[in-house]
């Protein structure tokens, strides 16, 4: 598939959402925003977690731009984008870390190569292009409709075969 900003962008959403729900956050959804761009609503997490989560959308980025021979194409949110996710990262690591930059700074690097771990693992892969190609649009993906895209072998309303054993 041919890399287009668009797919980009859902591909940025996506990761932050799937990385949420494989660190155990309950993830509500992605919607669109008023500026052109979308956001993946996750509850409230540990710090640590909020850090891989925030850097997750732009090491997904990358990472489509890497598989689509496009390095050299940064995803550019309309708005603040990644730059807003990097903010929230340090917020998260100053918390963690309080005043001592040079500790905020190797919090990040440690959790950005975590991040960057688990965007890379094919599993989770599939799962992060499933949930962008899933994202309709009208940007919005949300509650059981998004947890179906990302889990489907656990929803509880769907029978799975597979679940119930030899006859």
């Amino acid at each position: 598939m041919a890399w287009t900003a668009y797919r980009a962008l859902r591909i940025h959403e996506a990761a932050h959402a799937v990385i949420a729900h494989h660190l155990g956050a309950k993830v509500l959804g992605i919607s669109p925003e008023d500026d052109g761009g979308a956001r993946a609503w996750v509850a409230p997490v540990d710090h640590r977690t909020g850090i891989i989560i925030s850097l997750a959308g732009a090491r997904a980025e990358q990472h489509y731009g890497d598989l689509e021979n496009r390095p050299e194409v940064p995803w550019t949110h309309p708005s603040t984008g990644s730059q807003h996710d990097e903010q929230l990262a340090r917020d998260h690591a100053y918390a963690l870390c309080g005043d001592s930059t040079v500790a905020v700074e190797e919090l990040i690097a440690g959790l950005r190569s975590e991040a960057e771990t688990i965007v890379n693992d094919s599993s989770v892969w599939t799962v992060i292009e499933r949930v962008a190609d899933a994202v309709p649009a009208s940007g919005k993906l949300m509650g059981w409709d998004l947890f179906n895209v990302m889990d489907p072998k656990h929803n509880p309303f769907v029978r799975n075969p597979e679940d119930e054993g030899p006859n």
